[in-house]
């Protein structure tokens, strides 16, 4: 039978491509027919030849190639990549079951359960939480109720460690319980025949009055004829703060701190008002002052150096006269008002509020209650000079507690 001549030709390249691998030349691409061969630089083509396979060259060995009997089909053509030599698949390593783990350890909050046979005590409730400290409620209560009663012509009052009101009358200062009879602490010592606009008791019982007529103030002790000044220009009103120095106002728009160790006074800090009252935050850490001049409320920090800083206005506009200020247990500051305006109060935040008209009432100094001798700690008190009234202003909250 005639062989295809396909296959005549194959077997002819194969018979050339023996001297030629001898020179080096790729034997393999020769006999592929369609395919460079594999010289340096050479490429692999990207699709394969539609010609027909010849019969694979002969193999290293001298096998015989498998030649394609004649009619039957020629199988596609396939990658020149070698096929990948199989790898062995090792069997998965037999895995041991886990152990089983140790006995969870209790957290140590839990108590240890007690060994056999020994009694459980019973199981306690756990003690109730301490008590929250109660929150100051410091919210006006409407409407406010007061109490006039007749007093004497004082522009300031006071309340001395026992609890008693301190008032002046003409040249005397006395001293009263809630509905008590007056009680005479310095007679005949005021040397001037107006109000008396500033007025404070010492811890020792001290009586400290301001005196604008002669720019002093002036130091009395009960019982005796004793007086000791401190010059001071134009005093108004005062207040004591802790350690025992006097931050006095003056009606020229200075702010004096005087010590009452050494007799000395200094000005702590200048304004262009006419200062009247003042008072302080509960921490003693900020003062008040009401300047009637430009009708504010001042404030500022005190320093250790006994300076003031930051004095600025912390709240406008206060009625016609602003005169004598009180602090509550809040922070709150109240403000009377000497021709007759509403007794206001200015929160902490500088809102203003009304507390009352008092019915007109020219108001000159003010001050919270001891909470003895029959003068309520959650009242505020005040004093009209030219009516010759004490209110009595049921706020019902405590004032700041005084300087210790």
């Amino acid at each position: 039978m005639k062989r295809p001549e396909a296959n005549s030709c194959a077997w002819l390249l194969l018979v050339l491509a023996a001297p030629l691998a001898a020179c080096g030349y790729d034997s393999g691409g020769l006999a592929a027919g369609t395919q460079t061969g594999n010289r340096p630089g050479g490429s692999s083509p990207s699709s394969p030849s539609t010609t027909p396979t010849p019969p694979a060259a002969m193999p290293p060995g001298g096998e015989t190639p498998t030649v394609t009997p004649p009619g039957a089909t020629t199988p596609p053509p396939t990658t020149s990549t070698p096929p990948s030599t199989p790898v062995p698949v090792t069997p998965p390593p037999v895995v041991s079951p886990p152990a089983m783990p140790p006995a969870t350890v209790p957290p140590s909050s839990m108590p240890t359960p007690p060994p056999t046979g020994t009694p459980v005590p019973p199981v306690s409730d756990p003690p109730p939480p301490p008590p929250s400290a109660p929150t100051l409620d410091c919210t006006l209560k409407q409407p406010i109720g007061f109490e006039t009663r007749r007093s004497s012509q004082s522009a300031d009052l006071t309340f001395d460690s026992e609890g008693f009101l301190v008032i002046a009358n003409g040249r005397d200062v006395e001293r009263l319980a809630s509905n008590g009879a007056p009680q005479m602490l310095i007679q005949n010592a005021l040397t001037f025949s107006k109000v008396v606009d500033g007025l404070g008791v010492l811890p020792g019982g001290d009586v400290v009055v301001a005196d604008s007529q002669t720019d002093s103030l002036d130091r009395f002790t009960p019982g005796s004829n004793q007086r000791r000044s401190i010059n001071v220009r134009s005093p108004a009103k005062f207040a004591r703060a802790p350690g025992g120095t006097l931050w006095v106002t003056s009606t020229d728009g200075d702010l004096f701190r005087v010590d009452l160790a050494n007799g000395k006074s200094s000005v702590a800090a200048h304004t262009d008002g006419n200062l009247r009252g003042v008072t302080f935050s509960p921490d003693f850490k900020t003062i008040y002052v009401s300047d009637d001049r430009n009708q504010v409320l001042l404030s500022g920090q005190i320093q250790a150096d006994g300076t003031v800083t930051g004095l600025r206005t912390f709240s406008g506009r206060l009625g016609e006269f602003p005169d004598g200020l009180a602090t509550d247990a809040c922070g709150n500051v109240y403000v009377a008002d000497r021709f007759g305006g509403p007794l206001l109060r200015v929160t902490a935040t500088g809102k203003t509020e009304m507390v009352s008209n008092l019915n007109r009432a020219p108001l000159y100094g003010i001050a919270f209650g001891s909470g003895k001798q029959g003068w309520t700690d959650t009242s505020l008190y005040g004093v009209s000079a030219d009516r010759g009234d004490l209110y009595e202003i049921r706020l019902g909250i405590k004032g700041a507690p005084p300087s210790p």
